[in-house]
């Protein structure tokens, strides 16, 4: 990862063009971080790219939650046209003597309601086997997310340490003038 790489180095400007440039929950999580930089704690730059990440997740669910919308709702529908095609089955049976109308009638009920009902399986069934594994894979991508941004976020903080202790042995070298 280049971007672990430019923190490593102390290449702040690197990283901050590489989470422009990037794209996904990584990119999104690594331009939070580098909001305020300079006056921020890490506690804040976590919390910020915690929240960065949770908007692009949600967007991300969107599509999951659609499949998981239509798992749902498809079976309904094919509820529904059996319920109709049972209506039109008991229609054909009332009143008066049985002839060949009113069996192709019933039959044709009885098709609707197992072909709607067939319809509803068919989409649903998938929808839902995709549903989950989509959802898997975007839990995975969070956790694996979540791993890289505070691997990160503790190379920054040894960064700032490293800049920190620098800082004060030029200022003492400075104090303790020339020799």
């Amino acid at each position: 990862m280049s971007a672990r790489k430019a923190i490593e180095k102390g290449d702040l400007d690197r990283f901050e063009e590489l989470a422009l440039k990037g794209e996904g929950l990584l990119a999104h999580a690594a331009r939070a971080l580098m909001v305020r930089f300079e006056e921020s704690t890490l506690k804040e730059m976590g919390a910020r790219a915690q929240a960065a990440a949770r908007r692009h997740v949600a967007r991300m669910r969107f599509p999951v939650r659609l499949l998981g919308f239509v798992a749902v709702v498809a079976p309904l529908l094919g509820l529904l046209g059996t319920v109709l095609g049972l209506i039109i089955s008991f229609d054909s049976i009332g009143g008066g003597a049985a002839d060949a109308g009113k069996a192709v009638t019933m039959a044709i009920g009885i098709k609707v309601a197992l072909m709607t009902t067939a319809f509803g399986l068919i989409v649903a069934v998938p929808a839902l086997f995709f549903a989950f594994i989509f959802n898997h894979k975007l839990r995975l991508l969070v956790t694996d997310c979540e791993v890289a941004s505070d691997e990160l976020l503790h190379d920054i903080g040894r960064l700032r340490r490293r800049a920190a202790a620098s800082v004060e042995t030029t200022e003492e070298e400075a104090a303790s003038g020339p020799a």
